[in-house]
């Protein structure tokens, strides 16, 4: 059996030494760390006052900028000024540039003056735009076919053309306020326009029960065929007359053209003429029986407004010569006056109406029914024409006076409007009272 063995002890080793020095070296651990922990806390504390005055330095900072916050603020905002926009230039009216036109090339021929400065007298702003051609060649007479002179404006101010008119003419004012839409041929030498034959109602449709089969309708349809036809008028002006001023000479023209065109175009309108073939269109009132004057304004009124209802028309319009306007304005009964704030208003007997010099007693027209092409001015001038002095038209033959513009220091000025015609789509369409008994 083995002996168990004995703890074996080295004479110099002591365990009460070893474990005092652990003890004191733990202690001296424990020393430096309460030193380094002490030495921490005694700078820190050194440091309170430097940090309690960076604490008020912040706290007041903060409490200006709360105080800036709530205070209202007074903003200048300075913004940089809108550009201006370009300047635009109304289109000139027509019957003024034609006016201008005619008016520079007459100065031109017969002062040598220069057709810009004319035009720029006329037209400021605008003379640029319509002197192009004209200031190219001075021997070139300004005519509204001349591309780049008028020819661009013709084509397209039909409607300015027409709103210049409107004062005085019935065609110019039934245009102007949409009663009726003007067509043109362009280069066709006629135009065909399909209408509803006359009490056709073909098309009614027809009550029908359920699961029936629908019936086929037929209407009728017709058309209407215009032709263009012309007006033309030359006349021939003294160059004595380029001494007056050039607004004066312009004035003139202008009015030439609004006054002798709205007489010949609206007298043959309102006419009872013939239609004469290739040479002008039918009156409107060819063939129409005038309505049997009443004795006093309501009982015509009356009649021609049957007389629309009869057709139902659609767009029905009165057309009235001034004296007739003006007597229907004041026409006093009981005391009262019957039309006159209606009439102010623009209507009479609820219709629209038209006043014109050109209009002879009082007619009532469905401006529905009416196909219109009333054409534009053309002009030209000439200080180096042989003339035929003859008024009437077609009559031209030897024996005649010839007056050369050359040998009498004149300017002969031409103008021609193309392209009109017109014609009425409906029977009965139109009434009149000639002359009312009344007046």
């Amino acid at each position: 059996m083995n002996k168990p063995l004995l703890k074996q002890t080295s004479p110099l080793h002591d365990d009460a030494l070893e474990e005092r020095g652990m003890k004191a070296l733990k202690e001296q651990a424990y020393a430096e760390a309460f030193d380094v922990r002490a030495k921490a806390m005694t700078d820190d504390i050194e440091a309170l006052p430097s940090l309690k005055d960076q604490v008020a330095t912040l706290t007041g900072k903060l409490a200006g900028m709360e105080r800036a916050m709530t205070r209202p603020l007074s903003v200048t905002a300075t913004t940089k000024a809108p550009a201006k926009p370009k300047g635009t230039v109304a289109r000139p009216d027509l019957i003024k540039c034609l006016a201008a036109g005619m008016t520079a090339e007459f100065m031109h021929k017969v002062k040598r003056r220069s057709v810009d400065k004319t035009l720029e007298v006329l037209l400021p702003g605008d003379h640029h735009k319509l002197s192009r051609v004209v200031a190219k060649a001075a021997t070139d007479p300004a005519t509204t076919t001349s591309p780049g002179w008028a020819a661009e404006l013709v084509q397209n101010d039909v409607l300015a053309f027409w709103k210049a008119m409107e004062p005085v003419s019935v065609i110019g004012a039934l245009v102007v306020r949409g009663l009726v839409t003007p067509f043109g041929f362009n280069d066709a030498g006629s135009v065909s326009v399909p209408k509803r034959a006359e009490g056709d109602r073909g098309l009614t449709p027809q009550w029908i029960s359920e699961a029936q089969p629908i019936p086929v309708l037929e209407g009728s349809l017709t058309s209407q065929s215009l032709t263009p036809h012309k007006l033309a008028a030359i006349t021939v002006f003294s160059n004595e007359l380029a001494k007056t001023s050039v607004p004066n000479i312009a004035g003139l023209a202008e009015q030439f053209i609004k006054d002798d065109l709205s007489v010949a175009l609206d007298g043959k309108l309102l006419s009872a003429d013939a239609a004469v073939a290739g040479v002008s269109p039918v009156g409107l009132l060819n063939g129409v029986t005038p309505v049997t004057p009443g004795t006093g304004p309501l009982d015509d009124l009356k009649a021609l407004l049957s007389a629309m209802v009869a057709i139902r028309a659609k767009r029905p319009v009165f057309l009235l010569d001034t004296m007739t306007a003006i007597a229907l304005e004041y026409f006093v009964d009981h005391g009262l006056f019957l039309f006159r704030d209606e009439m102010r208003a623009g209507r009479l007997m609820g219709l629209p109406f038209i006043v014109s010099d050109n209009v002879t007693g009082i007619v009532a027209l469905d401006a529905a029914s009416l196909l219109m092409a009333p054409g534009l001015p053309e002009t030209d001038s000439s200080g180096t024409a042989s003339v035929v002095m003859n008024d009437q038209p077609g009559q031209v033959s030897d024996g005649q006076e010839v007056r050369s513009t050359y040998q009498v220091n004149g300017t002969a000025l031409r103008v021609i409007q193309h392209g009109i015609s017109w014609a009425l789509l409906q029977t009965g369409a139109i009434a009149t009272v000639a002359a009312p008994g009344w007046l």
